[in-house]
């Protein structure tokens, strides 16, 4: 059994930093941000931010680069 431990914080911020993220809005895209995560075999450890950006602490498994799995993540946040 293969064992892998790879932990990423992960930052990124609204369009043009604006103060999107509102104490309603937030468990709602917290939520799609978390069930993407562990869609694509991530392990989350903490999923925070304010209102102009999120947080994101993760382990993200070898076979989905970093890159492509922020990518799918964001554009959950986005829409």
């Amino acid at each position: 059994m293969p064992y892998w431990q790879l932990f990423y914080h992960v930052v990124w911020s609204t369009k043009n930093r604006l103060p999107l993220l509102t104490p309603d809005a937030e468990p709602v895209v917290y939520e799609f941000l978390r069930v993407k995560a562990i869609g694509l075999g991530a392990k989350i450890f903490a999923l925070n931010g304010v209102s102009d950006h999120v947080h994101m602490v993760v382990s993200i498994p070898p076979k989905i680069a970093v890159a492509k799995f922020i990518g799918q993540v964001k554009a959950v946040a986005s829409t």
